[in-house]
């Protein structure tokens, strides 16, 4: 499966996973990301078998020799959730696999961003695209991302913070967006927590900045 980035995004392919693990409970799943999101992807509620982190220093040029190293694992299916420039010239390397590619709603989103204008149904979901062009299905209560944070790790996060352990909730938190994100919001117990913390991510010029609110 291909997804480099954003965060949120990613975020939202976890479904993704979920569905392929039901479906083919056999199926030894890869997730091809950029390097710096491979944590967050082995995170997810349940993860992909192997994490395969896209380094930053593979150029355009770089391209061929890198896709022909993965074509050696023989995948029998590919599964490109982003459908970039990139993401096509490695597809080329593949081609006895089957392919399932999401089709990104480009002209939606550019009246949306330049004009304001919403072409997006009310019932908009990212997470029902990403499973429709992956040719899966997954019942509605179950589109939500799950992570999985140990208490280990909720202890390293918010001893970095000097915050107190609570309940935690992360929110892929997209300005740009002008749909309803409701349905994409994460939340997972941790333990015998009290408080609340919401982990907000927004984005920025130059990636994703946490933000941190109770």
């Amino acid at each position: 499966m291909i997804r480099f980035s954003s965060m949120g995004d990613i975020i939202l392919t976890a479904p993704v996973i979920t569905a392929l693990r039901q479906t083919y409970p056999e199926l030894t799943i890869d997730y091809l990301v950029h390097e710096r999101f491979q944590t967050l992807v082995r995170h997810f509620d349940p993860p992909p078998d192997r994490v395969i982190p896209f380094p930053a220093s593979v150029k355009t040029t770089r391209l061929p020799a890198y896709a022909r190293e993965l074509a050696e694992a023989g995948y029998d299916l590919v599964i490109d959730l982003h459908d970039s420039l990139r993401s096509k010239l490695l597809r080329r390397f593949f081609p006895g696999a089957q392919l399932r590619i999401y089709r990104k709603p480009r002209l939606k989103r550019w009246l949306l961003f330049n004009l304001w204008i919403n072409r997006y149904p009310p019932d908009f979901s990212v997470v029902r695209e990403y499973l429709h062009y992956a040719g899966l299905d997954l019942p509605a209560a179950e589109h939500r991302p799950r992570l999985s944070l140990s208490n280990a790790d909720v202890q390293k996060a918010t001893r970095r913070y000097g915050l107190n352990p609570g309940y935690l909730v992360c929110i892929p938190f997209l300005t740009t967006c002008g749909n309803n994100l409701s349905d994409n919001i994460i939340g997972d117990s941790t333990g015998d927590l009290n408080d609340c913390l919401l982990l907000l991510f927004k984005f920025e010029s130059y990636g994703w900045s946490l933000k941190l609110a109770r």
